[in-house]
Order: C-alpha cells, then sequence, then structure tokens
C-alpha cells in the first residue's frame, strides 16, 4: 500500500512539474515578466535554465533573460549543439541587439568557444551586421587563431559568410591568420571558394593567401570552388593552373565533383582544359560518365559528352545500357555520336530494342546488320530486350521484318519465356500468335505459365492460359502451375487455374492430391476451405471431363 501511495505521490509531482515547465515556456513566449517572475519564485533554476534561456533568445526577449538570470539560469550553460546562449543571439544577418546586450550586460562569456566549431565572434561575423560586431569587440571579443577557437575563427567565418565589410576592417588580423588550418584543415581561402562567396575569395587572395593548398581529404581549391557553384572561382582557379584532374583521398577528381553538382558550365571549363574523362573515380571506380547516367541534368549531360572521344563515349554507352539508369534522352545522345564499328552496330542493334529505337533499327538494317544479332553479353536479340521492356509496337516490326523467336539468351529462354517472366501480357499474346510454342520449356524445364505461377503473376497466368497455355503441362520435378500455386499460397493464382480445368492428381513426382496441399497446413484456414470448394467445384465441372 505504502508502495502504491508512494507511486502516486511521484506521478503526480511529474505531472506538476510538466505543468510548471510548459506554463513558464507560455510566459517567456508572451514575453510576461509578471507571470514568469510569480512562477519562478522561490526557484532556482540553475543548469536546467539552459533551455528557459534559448527559448528567450530565440523570441528575442531581453527582459525575460534578466528574469531568468535572476533566478539562476546559467549564462554560460550548452544546448545540444554546444553553443551558449549568447552564441544564438549572435547567429545570423538580422540579430535584436536588445537580446545580445542583456546577455553581455548579464556577464554572458564574449569569448566562449562552441563544442560544434567557432567563438562567440565567429558565430557574429559569419553574417552578422557591423554593429554587432563593433559592440562585441568593445566588450572584450578578440580574434583569436582557430586552434584556440574550436577550428573556426572570426577571419574564416567571415570568409565562409562572405563578410567582406567585417574582413576589410579587420585587414591586419585577415593577414596574421590568413593561411591558419581550422575545422578539416581547411582555411580561410578554402571556405569562401567552397561558400561560393567570390568577392571574399578575390580579397583574400589579394591578401596574399595560398591557393595551392589542400585539406584533411585532399581536396584541392578547385574542388571545393566546383562544391562552392560560382563558376568565376571556378574559372580563376582554372587560369592559374590547379590540377584540373587532381584525386582527393576519397578518389574524387573535379570532373566527378562537377558531375554530382550537376553544372553545365563547370563541366564545360573542365573539359576545355583537358579534364581526362577516362580516369575511374569514386568507391566503385567507374569513369565520370557512369556516373553522369543517374546523377546529371540532360543540359549537363549533353555538354559532358561533346567532349568526350570514341572510347569514352562507348563506355558511356554500356552504363546506359546495363545500369539502372536506362534514360532514353542519354541513349539518343550517345547513339548520334558514336561512330561505330561493325561490332558495335551489332550491339546497338539489339540494345535498340529495349530503348524502343525504331529509327535507329531501321538505319541498322538499311546498312546491312541482321535483326538478329545478339549484344554478345546477355545472349539477346533486339526482339528479347523488346519484349523485356514491352516494346510491343517495335516487337511487331521486327516479327514482319524477319526476326526470329527460335534463338535463347544466356539464361536459356527464349522471347515468349523472357516476355512472360517480365510480366509483358499484350507481348506473350503477339508472339503466341505469331506461331511460338506457348508450352515451351526453359533450361529447367518449366514453361512460361509454370514461370508466371512461381513470380505469382496471375494476370499474366490468365493471358497464358488464354492463349492456350496446358495447365497440366509438368515442369521441373514433374510439378505442374497448380502445385507452385498451392505451395506457394497464392490463392487467386490457384483459383484461376482451377477455373482452366487444372489436374488435380500428379501435381508432383509423388502424386500428391490437391486437397491435400490446401489442408497440408501451410494455407489460413479461410483459405485452405476457399480452395477445397474451388477444388470440388473443379471436380464436377463437366466442362473439365
Amino acid at each position: 500500500m505504502r508502495i502504491v501511495v508512494l507511486v502516486s505521490i511521484l506521478f503526480s509531482l511529474s505531472a506538476l512539474s510538466e505543468s510548471l515547465d510548459e506554463r513558464i515556456s507560455s510566459a517567456i513566449f508572451d514575453g510576461n515578466i509578471s507571470r514568469l517572475r510569480t512562477l519562478l519564485r522561490g526557484v532556482n533554476l540553475g543548469e536546467s535554465g539552459t533551455k528557459y534561456l534559448g527559448e528567450a533568445v530565440f523570441f528575442r526577449k531581453a527582459q525575460v533573460i534578466r528574469v531568468l538570470v535572476e533566478h539562476g539560469a546559467n549564462l554560460e550553460g550548452v544546448n545540444a549543439f554546444g553553443r551558449t546562449p549568447l552564441m544564438d543571439a549572435v547567429e545570423g544577418s538580422d540579430v535584436d541587439m536588445a537580446t545580445v546586450r542583456a546577455l553581455v550586460e548579464l556577464g554572458a562569456n564574449v569569448n566562449a568557444v562552441s563544442t560544434d566549431g567557432g567563438d562567440v565572434l565567429s558565430h557574429a561575423t559569419r553574417e552578422g551586421p557591423a554593429t554587432l560586431i563593433r559592440y562585441l569587440t568593445n566588450h572584450g571579443a578578440t580574434i583569436r587563431p582557430p586552434e584556440c577557437t574550436g577550428g573556426m575563427n572570426p577571419i574564416m567565418a567571415a570568409s565562409a559568410g562572405g563578410n567582406l565589410a567585417f574582413l576589410q576592417r579587420a585587414i591586419l588580423d585577415v593577414r596574421r591568420f590568413i593561411n591558419n588550418r581550422g575545422t578539416r584543415n581547411q582555411t580561410a581561402l578554402m571556405l569562401a571558394a567552397k561558400e561560393g562567396k567570390y568577392s571574399t575569395y578575390k580579397f583574400l587572395l589579394e591578401q596574399g593567401a595560398d591557393w595551392n593548398l589542400t585539406d584533411d581529404e585532399g581536396n584541392n581549391l578547385l574542388m571545393l570552388a566546383i562544391d562552392g557553384g560560382d563558376v568565376r572561382i571556378v574559372r580563376d582557379l582554372l587560369a592559374k593552373g590547379l590540377n584540373v584532374d587532381h584525386m582527393n583521398n576519397h578518389r574524387a577528381n573535379p570532373l566527378s565533383r562537377a558531375i554530382w553538382k550537376n553544372s553545365p558550365e563547370i563541366i564545360k571549363l573542365l573539359m576545355e582544359k583537358g579534364a581526362n574523362a577516362s580516369t575511374p573515380t569514386g568507391p566503385f571506380n567507374k569513369l565520370p560518365i557512369a556516373d553522369a547516367m543517374g546523377s546529371l541534368t540532360r543540359r549537363a549531360f549533353d555538354e559532358l559528352v561533346k567532349h568526350l572521344n570514341q572510347d569514352q563515349l562507348w563506355q558511356g554507352f554500356d552504363a546506359v545500357t546495363t545500369g539502372v539508369f536506362r534514360d532514353r534522352h542519354n541513349w539518343d545522345e550517345l547513339v548520334k555520336r558514336i561512330d561505330a564499328t561493325p561490332e558495335r552496330r551489332n550491339r546497338i542493334m539489339s540494345e535498340a530494342g529495349g530503348f524502343g529505337d525504331l529509327k535507329t533499327i531501321k538505319k541498322l538494317k538499311a546498312q546491312g546488320v541482321d535483326l538478329n544479332v545478339t549484344d554478345g553479353r546477355t545472349g539477346e536479340s533486339a526482339l528479347m530486350k523488346a519484349m523485356r521492356r514491352e516494346q510491343n509496337q517495335l516487337g511487331q516490326y521486327l516479327l514482319r521484318n524477319g526476326a526470329t523467336f527460335d534463338g535463347r539468351n544466356g539464361q536459356g529462354d527464349n522471347v515468349l519465356l523472357i516476355a512472360a517472366a517480365s510480366g509483358n501480357e499484350a507481348g506473350a499474346r503477339m508472339l503466341v500468335r505469331a506461331g511460338m510454342d506457348v508450352d515451351v520449356h526453359d533450361g529447367n524445364g518449366n514453361t512460361p505459365l509454370i514461370r508466371a505461377v512461381m513470380r505469382g503473376d496471375r494476370q499474366m497466368v490468365q493471358t497464358l492460359l488464354q492463349v492456350g497455355a496446358t495447365s497440366n503441362s509438368p515442369g521441373q520435378h514433374d510439378r505442374t502451375a497448380l502445385y507452385y500455386a498451392l505451395t506457394n499460397k497464392q490463392v487467386n493464382v490457384a483459383r484461376a487455374l482451377l477455373e482452366a480445368c487444372a489436374p488435380l492428381t500428379a501435381n508432383d513426382s509423388s502424386n500428391t492430391a490437391a486437397e491435400e496441399l490446401a489442408n497440408s497446413g501451410s494455407l489460413r484456414r479461410e483459405d485452405a476451405a476457399t480452395l477445397v470448394r474451388l477444388i470440388e467445384h473443379r471436380r464436377n465441372n463437366p466442362r473439365c471431363h
């Protein structure tokens, strides 16, 4: 009983505490000083006051800050980002000076250092107005080396934020700290380039900043400038002769960086300066053209391929046909620019089927390329690829103009098996009408129907049954389509087969009856009951005898 009472008391205190917290936050939001004083009567906030100070700073409540400090709120307490209230107060370009003055007058440390890098003045100089910076320096804030300020001193912060006015006023300190390293071993010039601050970049160069340095990841200034996206900085660095093929520690170079930044202007500048597009980059050791397939806009892609030689274009062709980024525009641009050898023309012919590119197929056919050539990798023809990608109109053209369907790919599948496996119902109908055997077997002895059942593709199952597929044709291990439907718990597929008079015995090599499979315990009770009814209906259906 005493335990129950104790728990009840603790719960009540917790609820009261939560209620008080909400009321304090509400008073801060409203700027209601009298209410806040009432709520805090007899309360010493201590470290818990950091949260309330953060709220007061955010809502720009200078008088509230004074009340909170009166009640013990710690001015040097840090938030989740390791920042004091004063650091948050000086952040940004629209600083509330009344809030800043309240904190400083109450004793906030103007030289405090945050755990996420930078001191108070660094946070102010990134974007802060001159009045703010003047106020802080007049109250003791000083410019110190980056190693003393968490890796980010005011010179670096101003460079990253493009605060040129501050840098010009603090020119002696700029020259003093100009090549100092901070976070990630980056200098003020690197930060200006990385943030795309052109005016700041030019000013730092004029003051003697070293543009030949690299950061701790091995990025040179050109790569950081590409990240920043200012074409003027990139152009200037290329004119200075910075290495256009520089490779960082992660096997990225300027060209791969420009591709991932999707910048056609920068790609153009790099290629005109002789960037090597044949150098594999990145963790997967891919050529830039391969990366381009998945990241570049059309404009950027078109700019890149303008500058590629034939071998590089062919690498791009290989990427667009084998990868997941099968963009038709990229295909068209590459095919247009490739001066193909006879061997390559064969490859283009087969791959054109998957892109539905009738124009290219007609052109190659006129040049004497056989419609039935295969790609040399998967062993698939244009017709096979057309069926795989549901390019059925192109498939009709191919069939009418001499394409055959008796060949097999490297997996042992013919064109109907490919169509069935791809869910291409219209293609399957077209092929059967053209004379294909609907019960053809793959290398494992399975028919298109069995393959469709194994995939659980009810629509394809129904399509194949409609065009004459034999429901009792056994496949691998003498298992029928119904066997797979029942053992894979595909009730709707089994329904379609039973309605098509699928046999109720000889479901596998042991002649297991359909009822046994339905009642084996692998199906839900209601599904098993449904199937048993369907089996009984099929058994009594005169059409099935």
